[in-house]
């Protein structure tokens, strides 16, 4: 097992002269694989910072106050059922209420929408349907007692 130096030394030297030879000698493609691993990288980096702009827009909107969202979970806590919110929502959209929920806190906005909806023009069948209906909803809403009959409503018998 024990070789002698003199044979280790020129084993050696072989290796080294090899290693010598094989990096001292230029490879005709290594910069166009360089540029290509480097291309590849800069792809990568734009991608992934893309991602996180869409990421990031999603999350910002997502905390944005959407008024449609918090008019359906206000109204389906307060039980009215879907019809009912189905109308209170057209009635919103209708009138360009920016914040539909407003409906559902103040009577005197809800006049003035009722109001409103009652003296556009179009699908007379579809109004006529749904002002008794909401009238019922204010009624619910803010209760009758306290509050002067909405002016859509017709003379109380």
């Amino acid at each position: 097992m024990n070789t002698p130096l003199a044979q280790v030394i020129p084993e050696r030297l072989q290796n080294l002269d090899s290693l010598h030879q094989r990096f001292s000698t230029p490879v005709p493609g290594i910069l166009y694989d360089i540029l290509l691993v480097l291309s590849l990288l800069t792809l990568v980096l734009a991608v992934v910072s893309l991602l996180g702009r869409v990421q990031r827009r999603y999350r910002t909107r997502e905390l944005l106050p959407q008024p449609i969202v918090v008019f359906r979970r206000v109204s389906a806590g307060m039980g009215l059922s879907w019809l009912d919110r189905f109308w209170l929502w057209r009635l919103a959209v209708v009138t360009g209420c920016a914040h539909p929920t407003v409906l559902l806190i103040s009577a005197v906005h809800f006049d003035a929408a009722l109001t409103s909806y009652a003296s556009r023009s179009g699908l007379l069948a579809a109004r006529a349907l749904a002002l008794p209906r909401l009238e019922a909803v204010r009624g619910r809403l803010f209760g009758g007692s306290d509050l002067p009959p909405s002016p859509v409503a017709g003379p109380a018998r």
